[in-house]
């Protein structure tokens, strides 16, 4: 399964929509420590977990930018 740092996109998604980190954990699925290691950027994301994400969140901005890293 493909994988890319998304540090970058999460902490604008967390600063867009004003959510913690919990929040988006809590709301994809997503373990915190998992969530937590893809926003330091020391894990790298599989896509079925940005979806993931996505799906929780909502964000057309986060959407487009995992595109164009999935491609």
């Amino acid at each position: 399964m493909m994988r890319v740092a998304l540090k970058s996109e999460l902490d604008a998604l967390l600063i867009r929509r004003n959510l913690s980190q919990k929040e988006v954990a809590k709301e994809s699925n997503i373990p915190f420590s998992t969530l937590n290691g893809y926003t330091k950027g020391t894990q790298e994301v599989p896509v079925n977990k940005a979806i993931d994400i996505n799906n929780a969140v909502g964000d057309d901005v986060f959407a487009s930018g995992i595109s164009n890293k999935y491609g």
